[in-house]
């Protein structure tokens, strides 16, 4: 019994539990910083987050795109000048690795994953800049 126990103790410990991170702790750890998104493992796209919760979105294949983000309870959505209609996502707090899921999975994505943030601008060539 006692084997048993400590069996499902570490099996417990070893479940990763979700924490979401709320529209305020993200404007906190995004303001100011660019960050970088995967998806499955490859390139998903980079953002660069402004003041007044304004943000430079590119795509890994595509070009930059320009946007806000609001909060809609627990979930932080996203409109772009290229994509007026809202994309929703709920952000994950997984064991210090954070994640991201589409609230209606319309690219159907599992989830994103934060894999880095830094201060620089988005690199984006043209008329729309980072900096």
């Amino acid at each position: 019994m006692i084997r048993l126990t400590l069996i499902l103790t570490l099996f417990a410990s070893t479940i990763q539990a979700d924490t979401i991170v709320t529209p305020d702790a993200f404007q906190t750890m995004s303001q100011g910083k660019t960050l970088y998104f995967n998806a499955a493992g490859q390139a998903f796209g980079t953002e660069q987050y402004f003041s007044d919760r304004r943000s430079l979105w590119r795509p890994a294949s595509g070009t930059c795109d320009f946007g806000y983000w609001y909060p809609k309870d627990q979930q932080i959505c996203f409109v772009y000048e290229s994509w007026p209609e809202p994309i929703c996502w709920i952000f994950l707090n997984r064991n210090g690795t954070y994640f991201a899921r589409q609230s209606d999975d319309r690219d159907g994505l599992d989830e994103i994953e934060l894999i880095a943030s830094d201060h620089e601008p988005l690199n984006c060539p043209g008329p729309k800049t980072g900096s």
